[in-house]
């Protein structure tokens, strides 16, 4: 039964008890760890009981902490895959499936008697763990997918991965959740179209509101103008368009340098800045502390959050809180009703248009009041319609619609 009934019109009418389970959480940094830290606390201040489930990176035995109101329980991690060229080479992914970690969760989803499952992601084994739960407990389950799954440089793990999704994940788990979430519309359409699911909720991605308490940059003094690309370094965010884009403004003359902030896991982007001649324009910063981070944005002009899959991520929501202007590859309906505008409150652009790019790069350059302008509007858009204050909602509607659906 519901826990509780709310006479607050702010939030839930019925509170609900919600597990999480996720490969990905901090202390690992990625937007998929933070987006589950911060979806799990944004529900559990709006009166749900929520638990978290993930594995932990540095211990054979299972832990439990507190973030807040939120429990963690960190199942012993069974496998840490290397870097392998088909995964990125990112160095952070951690297994968690085994048969006693399958035991614990149905343990753990009894006693704190959960009722609703959000399994976050389906790229690595919590997904085929939490399916495999959901059928063995009759609880009902969501699965928010937050990225595609595929290769963007090497054909032959390109269609391996493509045919895993398809013809593995997408029948034997996929498919057995109640309810399927998309970040965003391009993610909600491939989705529909690999799994053959027609009703998948659109939920956008969003940021803590906490950011917005932070002093707004001024992307409209810094000279150079401070370019700030955020994400881990990847074959599929290895920035060769933006470099290629950086090394023709620098031949314009226009005083510009390019921070990219994330591990370096290909060696194309090192190769390519020593090619393109930029050392003294370009640095590669690694993976930086958070409160780091928000202090290179807040003194930086425009973030330019590079990856070669449509889609808008956190990384880039948290630079539009703090007043940057944001330049990624995304249509204006991407979030369905939010109202993104181009050059109004982000800076819309196709990695495959080189010379679009840089005339667009040279006008935000030359243009400080364009920056700034920008850079406001997309605080505004963001407090408006991009925190989970805003969006906690629509995943209180998909919980209700799989609870209902299921009794």
């Amino acid at each position: 039964m519901p826990l509780a009934t709310l006479r607050d019109p702010g939030r839930s009418e019925t509170l609900v008890r919600i597990a999480f389970i996720t490969n990905l959480f901090p202390p690992i940094q990625t937007g998929s760890s933070y987006w589950t830290r911060d979806a799990a606390t944004a529900l559990a201040s709006r009166g749900h009981q929520v638990i978290v489930i993930t594995c932990t990176p540095a211990s054979k035995n299972e832990q439990v902490d507190l973030i807040g109101a939120v429990r963690v329980y960190r199942l012993p991690t069974t496998f840490h895959l290397p870097k392998l060229n088909a995964f990125l080479n990112f160095d952070q992914f951690y297994l968690m499936a085994s048969p006693r970690n399958s035991r614990r969760l149905r343990e753990i989803l009894r006693d704190e008697r959960i009722e609703v499952i959000h399994q976050v992601g389906h790229l690595l084994d919590s997904a085929p763990l939490s399916a495999r739960a959901h059928r063995a407990t009759a609880i009902p389950a969501v699965c928010s997918i937050h990225t595609r799954i595929g290769h963007p440089t090497n054909r032959f793990y390109d269609l391996l991965l493509r045919t895993v999704d398809r013809v593995i994940l997408g029948p034997l788990v996929m498919r057995k959740f109640d309810r399927l979430i998309a970040l965003d519309e391009v993610l909600a359409r491939h989705s529909k179209r690999v799994y053959s699911v027609d009703d998948i909720e659109c939920v956008p991605v969003c940021i803590d509101e906490a950011i917005l308490h932070r002093a707004a940059a001024d992307p409209a003094v810094a000279s150079p103008v401070r370019v700030v690309s955020v994400g881990h370094v990847t074959d599929m965010r290895d920035r060769s368009t933006l470099l290629l884009a950086i090394a023709e403004l620098k031949k314009r003359g226009l005083p510009v340098r390019l921070d990219i902030v994330g591990k370096v896991l290909t060696d194309v982007t090192p190769r390519l800045i020593d090619e393109l001649d930029l050392r003294d324009t370009v640095a590669l910063l690694g993976e930086l502390p958070r409160d780091e981070l928000f202090r290179l944005l807040s003194e930086s002009s425009l973030e330019v959050h590079w990856i070669d899959i449509q889609g808008i991520g956190s990384a880039a929501i948290e630079a539009m809180a703090l007043g940057l202007p944001v330049a990624a590859w995304a249509d204006e309906r991407i979030y369905g009703d939010v109202p993104l505008k181009h050059m109004e409150n982000i800076v819309l652009i196709d990695p495959n248009d080189h010379d679009a790019l840089v005339r667009t790069l040279e006008v935000l350059v030359r243009d400080p009041d364009l920056r700034q302008r920008v850079g406001s509007n997309a605080r505004e858009l963001v407090r408006r319609y991009l925190t989970w204050s805003s969006v906690a909602g629509r995943l209180e509607s998909v919980y209700a619609a799989a609870v209902s659906g299921a009794s």
